[in-house]
């Protein structure tokens, strides 16, 4: 299992919301510049489901929900396809006390929540990856605002921006009523961003079209390579992947027509080749070292 911090950053930001009724000002939000330490339980840590060998999950001890104890999270990234295992948030998160570790969902099952009205689309309960999230911690003691979490949803995780550039596009809070994170309403997640993209990260570049080179990567078991950041958000100085990602990764070139090499992650090459008749695309010949879901290799 790799070890990641997590990764925190906070900012100062003055933010109001509007009022159902009244339309009147919330009061200010204030972030810090720095994450307030947290103090680990005594207990040994607890044991959750994810599975350590295939999963290969990136451990986090953070103040998720502003209570002054590291919680503690084995994150796996979305699955997005049978060969990834999929998890509920129980079996992935315990949260830090005093007297050792309690469970998410406030000791419910996931179901249970559902029937009392906290749908998967505001308050996330299962397929949630928090493998590439950022933390913004309020001045006032008090749950972060995290930036990232993906489960399932559209709006959810990052956005491609064009180019390959991805860009933060949801924010989410612990909401101790349900025990387990609640999306923030629009008005707060969009104030977040800005600042985020105006004063921590550069946004993406916008209106810098490009033609393509005809590759791309496609990971089987996990999202594609993505390397590991420091707790400031930049590149750490030994390049290292982020743990649970670019497994059985396969790299495409389809930039020669006619046919498509696949290099698999040990730099084995596997060539399709292929013609465009009136009724589609057909698979030529397909030789070499094949990879996981190229299929049978070395025929025609």
């Amino acid at each position: 299992m790799k070890h990641s911090p997590t990764l925190v950053v906070a900012i100062s930001l003055t933010m109001s919301l509007s009022a159902c009724v009244h339309a009147a000002a919330q009061p200010a939000i204030e972030l810090r510049p720095d994450a307030p330490q947290c103090r680990m339980p005594k207990a040994k840590l607890p044991k959750l489901g994810v599975d350590f060998a295939y999963d290969v999950p990136t451990e986090i001890k953070a103040d998720f929900n502003g209570d002054g104890w590291c919680d503690y999270v084995l994150a796996v990234p979305y699955p997005l396809n049978s060969k990834m295992n999929s998890y509920d948030l129980n079996e992935m998160m315990a949260l830090g006390q005093a007297s050792g570790w309690k469970p998410v969902f406030n000791g419910k099952k996931g179901w249970e929540l559902e029937e009392k009205g906290y749908e998967h689309e505001t308050w996330p309960r299962f397929r949630v990856d928090l493998t590439d999230i950022r933390l913004v911690f309020p001045k006032q003691h008090s749950a972060p605002f995290v930036l990232g979490l993906d489960a399932g949803m559209s709006d959810e995780g990052k956005r491609n921006m064009g180019d390959g550039c991805l860009q933060y596009q949801s924010v989410h809070r612990w909401d101790n009523a349900a025990g387990t994170f609640k999306k923030s309403d629009d008005a707060t997640r969009d104030a977040v961003l800005k600042y985020f993209y105006s004063v921590i990260e550069k946004p993406c570049r916008h209106g810098n079209s490009s033609e393509g080179n005809g590759k791309g990567n496609l990971s089987v078991r996990s999202l594609p390579a993505t390397l590991a950041r420091t707790a400031s958000g930049s590149v750490a100085q030994r390049a290292v992947l982020l743990a649970g990602t670019g497994l059985d990764q396969a790299t495409l070139d389809h930039s020669r027509g006619g046919e498509t090499n696949v290099t698999n992650s040990r730099g084995q090459k596997t060539v399709f080749r292929h013609t465009v008749t009136l009724s589609g695309y057909r698979l030529l010949e397909v030789g070499g070292a094949g990879c996981a879901g190229c299929g049978e290799t070395n025929g025609r």
